[in-house]
Formats: structure tokens, C-alpha cells, sequence
């Protein structure tokens, strides 16, 4: 019986061996669905945080573009506002001088 015995315990060492094998593979399978899935889940997340950035970076930049192009819409209205001013006050003396070059010559 002790042959018996002994047969039957290898038998189940080996069947307790292979089920051990069989949850192991599978742990393996599943660790890496598991690290899949955090992976996808981390880079989604890195995208969605540069996309976030990229955007405020563009909101930035527009923003100080339009504020450069006031400035200088203004900066351009005054010096037009200037030059109107500077022709209005001497108009009648530039024509004068004008009219005396013509005559003149």
C-alpha cells in the first residue's frame, strides 16, 4: 500500500503543481492586462495634460498678440491723429511757401 500511496501523493503533487502553474499564467495574463491598461490610462492622462497646456500656451500667446496689435493700432491712431494735427496748424503756411516757390521760378 505504501507504493500506493506514494503514487497517489506525486499524482497530486503533480496535479496541485499544474493547477499552481495554470493560476500563475493567468495572474501573468491578467498583471499584464493590468499594466496595459495603466498605461494606456497614464499616457491619456500626460495627453490630456499637455493638450491642457498647449492650449494655454496658444490662449497666451493670442492674448499678447492682440495686445500688441492694440498697442499699435493706438501707437498708429495717435500718430495719425498727430500728422492731422501738424498739417491743420500748417497748412496755410506750407501753401504760402509752395505758392511762393511757384512764382518764383
Amino acid at each position: 500500500m505504501e507504493m500506493n500511496e506514494t503514487i497517489a501523493k506525486i499524482l497530486l503533487i503533480e496535479e496541485n503543481s499544474r493547477e499552481i502553474v495554470e493560476e500563475a499564467e493567468e495572474k501573468k495574463r491578467n498583471i499584464d492586462k493590468i499594466i496595459k491598461n495603466e498605461k494606456e490610462i497614464l499616457h491619456e492622462s500626460m495627453l490630456r495634460d499637455e493638450k491642457g497646456k498647449l492650449k494655454l500656451e496658444k490662449e497666451t500667446i493670442i492674448n499678447t498678440a492682440k495686445s500688441k496689435a492694440v498697442a499699435y493700432i493706438n501707437n498708429s491712431q495717435l500718430r495719425i491723429s498727430e500728422m492731422d494735427k501738424m498739417d491743420k496748424a500748417n497748412r496755410a503756411l506750407w501753401v504760402q511757401e509752395l505758392y511762393k516757390k511757384v512764382l518764383s521760378d
